[in-house]
Order: structure tokens, then sequence, then C-alpha cells
């Protein structure tokens, strides 16, 4: 098998201490954020394997709640499971809190950093953070590949 002439031309740039340096840097860039992506997607399993106890039982609290509001076809009941329905479907955005609060609410809720952190307590936000993690380590991963391959 013939090699082509230039493919191994990037590994004579190595001769001097900078170069090294730079090929270094990229390096612990890498290890750092695949450490650190690893731990964090490890720590989020781990989390959710200890919280499933706890989200079997509110999913047992939920059917137990739902089957009585069937149950019982009292107005208020129907008006307290529209207006569940109601606080599921529209976002924080248009409640009546403070701006501050729903500004926090919204940035808790959709950014991607934020999520990993303070996410809300399910099953559902478990799974959510796991998925946030492994995007933003593959995300991450790419950036830095792109920065060592044309900034270096």
């Amino acid at each position: 098998m013939k090699v082509p002439s230039g493919a191994f031309s990037a590994a004579n740039g190595l001769t001097s201490p900078e170069a090294v340096e730079q090929v270094l840097t990229v390096i612990i860039m890498f290890g750092t954020l695949w450490f650190g992506g690893a731990a964090l997607l490890f720590g989020c399993i781990w989390r959710s394997h200890v919280k499933q106890p706890v989200h079997l039982e509110e999913k047992t609290k939920l059917k137990r709640r739902s089957s009585v509001a069937e149950q019982i076809h009292s107005p208020a009941a129907i008006c307290e499971r529209i207006s569940e329905y109601i606080r599921s479907v529209f976002p924080v955005v248009y409640k009546s809190t403070p701006v501050l609060i729903r500004l926090r609410d919204e940035l808790r809720k959709n950014h991607r950093y934020l999520q990993l952190f303070s996410a809300a307590e399910s099953e559902l936000s478990d799974q959510k953070r796991i998925l946030t993690a492994v995007q933003l380590l593959t995300t991450q991963s790419v950036l830095i590949f792109l920065l060592a391959s044309f900034c270096v």
C-alpha cells in the first residue's frame, strides 16, 4: 500500500517547543472535556438510578389522583384538572409572577448548561439531563476538534 507523499508532513512540525506546547494544550483540552463530561454523565445516570423509587411513587400518586378525579365528577375536581392541564401547556412566561422569576424559570428550563444542574425532579427531566450531557459533550468535542484543526 502506497502512502500519499504529503500524508505525514504535519508530524515534521513538532520539532519546536511552541508546536509541542500547542499540541499539549489541545490534548489537555480534550482530556479535561472528556473526563469532566464522562463524570457528569455518570453522575446524571447514577442520580436517575437513585431517584427511580421516588419517580415510581410519584407515578403511583398521579395514577391514584387521576382515578379519584375520574370517579368524582364534581365541578371542583374538573376545574382542578383543567387548571393543571393549562399550567402544563402554557409556558412560564404567561404566568402572573414577577419578570425576574419568569426569566429565571425560562433559563432554567431551556438553557443547555443550566439544565444539567437545575432540572426539575422527574423521570423525564433525568432523561433530558442525560441527553443534554451527551449533546453538550459531542458539540464541545467537535468545536475543540475544529479549533485544533484550523487554528493550530
